[in-house]
């Protein structure tokens, strides 16, 4: 009977070790299970940031400067529907002309009110002391290469009358080589900023070698959505023969 007894307390004494073991070791897996979770997740969330990092390089969020650049690029390309070349296309779903003259007077005359829109009115386009730069690619006229050119406006006035139209004085500067030399040359001009059409036009004051024939002037489209650039031409004043043409920027 006292074996059996201690036979008896032998199993249980071994069935409560086997059990303490088990929970022992349900414990550690446990453990074991949470660090590789712990591990997993702040592997995620490494991820995660590095993602988002890559993700705002090449998402930035979008530029109203960048809007207006595509916005100008599309004006560009469709074109104006207009049959008059003296008017302005006021857009929105129904289309409809108008002459530029009466753009910017300070009456509605576009359904959509366009023609008295902000940006089409903008007088800081040519306000005094705006400068442009480019560079003048010619392609006739004269044998010259291409060269640096800027125009500055000096002075600007807007008649209360007459809104439609700015007058301008301007001087225009260029930089070219001649006989291995750098030379400098800046003309006085006089002009208008056509609101209606977004146009600078600009005719020098005195004409260049040749005489009035060969008096030179300048023509400026503003990009629609964006005044800091315009695609300018050189033209003779007589023929309105495109001597050379530039890319300007606002500077």
């Amino acid at each position: 009977a006292v074996m059996w007894r201690c036979l008896v307390l032998l199993i249980m004494a071994a069935v409560a070790a086997a059990v303490i073991d088990r929970e022992a070791f349900k414990e550690e897996l446990t453990e074991y299970r949470l660090q590789n979770q712990n591990l997993h997740v702040e592997k995620l969330e490494r991820d995660f940031h590095h993602l988002e990092k890559e993700y705002a390089k090449i998402h930035s969020e979008i530029s109203p400067k960048f809007i207006k650049k595509v916005k100008s690029r599309l004006h560009k390309a469709e074109g104006n529907f207009c049959p008059d070349k003296h008017q302005f296309q006021c857009g929105g779903d129904r289309p409809e002309c108008i002459h530029d003259l009466l753009v910017c007077d300070g009456h509605r005359d576009c359904d959509n009110g366009m023609d008295e829109n902000k940006d089409v009115c903008d007088t800081h386009v040519v306000a005094e002391g705006s400068s442009y730069y480019g560079i003048a690619t010619w392609r006739s006229c004269a044998a010259r290469g291409s060269h640096k050119v800027a125009f500055t406006i000096i002075h600007a006035e807007r008649f209360p009358f007459f809104k439609a139209r700015t007058f301008v004085r301007a001087a225009v500067t260029r930089e070219y080589e001649e006989h291995g030399e750098l030379v400098a040359q800046t003309n006085m001009a006089k002009g208008y900023y056509n609101y209606g059409q977004q146009r600078l036009v600009l005719i020098y004051d005195l004409p260049e070698e040749g005489g009035a024939a060969n008096s030179i002037g300048v023509v400026c489209d503003f990009h629609k959505f964006d005044h800091d650039y315009a695609d300018c031409k050189v033209v003779q004043q007589a023929s309105l023969t495109v001597c050379a043409t530039v890319a300007v920027a606002r500077v």
